[in-house]
């Protein structure tokens, strides 16, 4: 594909493709462009891509994935900041991750209200963080799974730990 093709791809297939999906696949790019009997290498369709992000008119949407929506999800971080910092303060070398349903309450289809807070460690540490959250008045659980799953209730201050 020469410059006009670089052209071609730019002005129909890519704005063809981004008014029928919100968010395209390179492989769904790489189909589209197979079905419109279009033959381009990888290497380059990706510098296309690169290009086009650069100005505006796709971003990126993470592996391989673009979008015409330039604007990026981005998480309320207040529902989990305090667990956060209880967490950093107790264990200040532990790598860990929390996120809780709260965050994401605004995307479901029905309304949330008792929220469930997830956190994430190593495995070695999954019971210390158990104990220590107890102790300070959540309701844990500890990588609920089996019969023990089938008991979990939600409840006001409701964690979950799991293993990376």
């Amino acid at each position: 594909m020469n410059l006009n093709g670089k052209q071609f791809l730019k002005t129909k297939i890519i704005k063809e493709l981004t008014a029928k999906h919100r968010y395209f696949g390179r492989e769904d790019l790489r189909a589209f462009l197979s079905s419109q009997n279009i033959s381009i290498q990888q290497k380059t369709l990706n510098r296309y891509l690169a290009e086009f992000g650069k100005e505006g008119l796709l971003y990126g949407a993470g592996r391989g994935w673009y979008s015409s929506i330039s604007l990026s999800f981005e998480l309320d971080v207040r529902p989990v900041k305090k667990i956060g910092e209880v967490l950093k303060k107790k264990y200040p070398l532990l790598s860990f991750s929390v996120w809780s349903t709260e965050q994401i309450k605004s995307y479901v289809h029905h309304m949330l209200t008792k929220f469930v807070i997830f956190v994430y460690s190593d495995r070695d540490a999954m019971s210390s963080i158990h104990d220590f959250l107890k102790d300070s008045g959540y309701v844990v659980w500890l990588n609920p799974r089996g019969n023990e799953a089938c008991k979990f209730t939600v409840e006001t201050k409701t964690v979950v730990i799991r293993t990376r």
